[in-house]
């Protein structure tokens, strides 16, 4: 069992969305699980990126969005709800 301290943590923000990854390959043995805890502020948006390794799963807390699914297709979220997204499938379009 491995412990993630507060300090091995890392974050970084944008435009009122501060992104911390409190399990990924560089804080952790594992090479294929990374959790992000990600908080968007009212209004923002998280610029359009791709997880082509990787497979990704949104839950919200609190609060409510709109992923976008690329296609035209999106996915409404709200506090206790969660969203996946299939590896290497960009969630924009």
């Amino acid at each position: 069992m491995e412990i993630i301290r507060r300090d091995e943590v890392g974050s970084f923000a944008n435009g009122g969305v501060t992104s911390e990854q409190l399990l990924f390959p560089e804080n952790s043995r594992s090479q294929r699980v990374t959790i992000t805890r990600v908080t968007v502020a009212p209004g923002a948006k998280n610029p359009p990126h791709a997880h082509a390794a990787s497979e990704q799963v949104w839950v919200a807390l609190r609060g409510s969005g709109l992923l976008l699914l690329g296609g035209c297709r999106n996915c409404a979220i709200r506090g206790r709800r969660c969203c996946a997204l299939c590896g290497g499938r960009r969630p924009w379009p």
